[in-house]
C-alpha cells in the first residue's frame, strides 16, 4: 500500500469542482511534444532504492501540466505578491509567470500587489503584462512562503475556488534543512572552494577579540597573504552585533527574529 504524502489540490476540499481542457493543447509549442501532460496518478518515490520486500514508502504527486484544469482562462485573475527577504531572482520568476499565463494559458488579468501582504488592504496594485515586465528581471525583487501558506489555509477554510502557487526560492526557515539560522550552504561552499580562509556560520559560536579570536586570525592572515576571503552565513555572529548596537530580541513584522547587519567596521592597521 502506498503511503501518500503530497501537496493538496482543489479537489481535496472541493470534490465537485468542474474541470476544463488545458489551453496548452492549443499551443503550437506543446503540440509537437508527445505525452506532454502529467497523469494525475503519476507519483515520484521519495526513496529511489528499496529492497525487494520493503514497504513502498512515501510518494509525492508528480508536478507538471495536466490535461484538465480547474479554471477557465477568461475567469482567471492571478495576483502576484512579492514579499519577505531580498531576492533579485524573484523578478525573473514574476516575468515568466506573467508571460506564461498570457502566451500559454490566455490569462491577461494579472495584477501585481505592491507592499507585500499589506498591499491587499491598501489596494496597491499594478497591472502586469508581458510588455510592462519585459525588463523586470534586470531589477531587484523579493518574496516569501509563510504568507502564502496562511492564505492557502484561509482559502481552504472558506472553500473558495482559489489556487495558491508557491515558488520555492526561499532560504528562510520555510522548508526543511534550509534557514537563515542554518549555515550548511555557506559551509559546503567553503568546502568546495580553495579560496576561502574563514567560514562563519550560526551553528558554530565564535569570539572576536583576544588570543584565538576572529580579529587575531584576520590580522595574521592579512599579514601573510595581503588579502582574505570570509564566507559569512546569514545569522552568524548576531550576538556580537546585538551587543555593539545595544539591540536584543527585536522581531520583524512577521514575528521572526530580526537579523542585524553583520558587516562590522574593523581597523586592523593600528591607526
Amino acid at each position: 500500500m502506498i503511503r501518500w504524502k503530497y501537496i493538496r489540490t482543489e479537489q481535496d476540499f472541493l470534490p465537485n469542482l468542474p474541470t476544463y481542457p488545458n489551453p496548452l493543447q492549443n499551443s503550437p509549442a506543446y503540440a509537437i511534444v508527445n505525452q506532454h501532460f502529467v497523469d494525475p496518478e503519476d507519483v515520484v518515490s521519495q526513496k529511489i532504492v528499496t529492497q525487494k520486500n520493503s514497504a513502498r514508502g512515501v510518494h509525492f504527486r508528480r508536478a507538471g501540466p495536466q490535461e484538465k484544469v480547474y479554471f477557465k482562462s477568461d475567469d482567471v485573475r492571478t495576483c502576484i505578491v512579492p514579499c519577505g527577504g531580498l531576492c533579485p531572482g524573484i523578478n525573473t520568476v514574476i516575468r515568466e509567470i506573467v508571460c506564461g499565463l498570457n502566451y500559454m494559458y490566455g490569462v491577461d488579468d494579472v495584477p501585481g500587489i505592491e507592499g507585500g501582504y499589506r498591499g491587499f488592504y491598501s489596494r496597491n496594485t499594478i497591472t502586469l503584462t508581458p510588455k510592462s515586465i519585459n525588463d523586470i528581471h534586470k531589477r531587484g525583487g523579493d518574496g516569501t512562503q509563510k504568507g502564502a501558506s496562511v492564505i492557502y489555509k484561509k482559502v481552504e477554510k472558506r472553500g473558495l475556488q482559489v489556487s495558491v502557487a508557491e515558488i520555492l526560492k526561499t532560504i528562510d526557515n520555510d522548508i526543511a534543512l534550509m534557514g537563515r539560522c542554518s549555515g550548511f550552504i555557506a559551509m559546503y561552499v567553503t568546502l568546495g572552494s580553495r579560496d576561502v580562509d574563514c567560514c562563519l556560520i550560526p551553528e558554530s559560536p565564535f569570539y572576536l577579540e583576544g588570543p584565538g579570536g576572529l580579529f587575531e586570525f584576520i590580522e595574521q592572515r592579512l599579514k601573510e597573504n595581503g588579502h582574505m576571503v570570509i564566507v559569512l552565513a546569514e545569522g552568524a555572529g548576531q550576538e556580537h552585533v546585538a551587543v555593539r548596537m545595544d539591540v536584543v530580541g527585536v522581531k520583524d513584522a512577521t514575528g521572526n527574529k530580526l537579523l542585524l547587519d553583520a558587516c562590522w567596521p574593523m581597523d586592523l592597521t593600528g591607526n
